[in-house]
């Protein structure tokens, strides 16, 4: 089991006309194909989250949390709470905050990966090694972040291009039916289409 977790923001939002979380949504489509069991937790939503986090972690192989730099607060409160409940627990932050700022981001004792860029090859490269304890083949993961036992940070070069074409439909059924209810507009439930990724 992977837990794939999207933090909240500062401020209050009004979740009409927002999106569902679709990083994680990815993700988890991607990882489920892959034979892994994604668990999502959207935290502008799910209002008991650090319990259902704390219910998961019993027999989860990591925890992702996919944040820009607006979330970047909830995110480290999270990764607290995580490291609090199971210190040997690992942490992988992906997103656009890391995108920008990889090595800033390891400093912080809270997260012990980062994955760069489209985050569906190197996290599931990333989880074939955490799984199979083959920390020796970390190196070879492009657009990653990771710490060396002596604790000097290492960042892998990111791939240029990744093949879209060959990504799953987004499996809906992964997000809470109250999250999906959540982002109604009026009576009707509406689903985002991304044609591109980037800004």
């Amino acid at each position: 089991k992977v837990l794939l977790i999207y933090p909240n923001y500062p401020i209050p939002l009004d979740v009409k006309g927002f999106s569902v979380p679709l990083g994680i949504l990815h993700l988890g489509t991607f990882l489920r194909s892959k034979g892994y069991e994604p668990k999502l937790i959207d935290t502008t939503i799910e209002q008991d989250y650090y319990e259902l986090i704390q219910k998961n972690l019993s027999d989860a192989l990591c925890v992702g949390i996919s944040a820009n730099t607006s979330q970047m607060p909830h995110a480290l409160d999270i990764a607290a709470r995580i490291k609090k409940y199971n210190k040997d627990m690992p942490i992988i932050l992906g997103g656009v905050h890391v995108t920008l700022f990889p090595n800033q981001t390891l400093k912080h004792d809270l997260f012990d990966y980062v994955v760069m860029r489209e985050g569906e090859l190197p996290l599931l490269n990333l989880l074939n090694v955490i799984y199979e304890g083959a920390y020796n083949r970390l190196q070879e993961i492009n657009g990653i972040g990771y710490k060396e036992t002596s604790g000097d940070i290492r960042i892998t070069t990111p791939d240029e291009r990744f093949d879209f074409s060959n990504l799953p439909p987004i499996d809906y059924s992964l997000l809470n039916p109250i999250v999906l209810e959540t982002y109604k507009v009026t009576d009707r439930l509406y689903f985002p289409l991304q044609t591109a990724r980037g800004c």
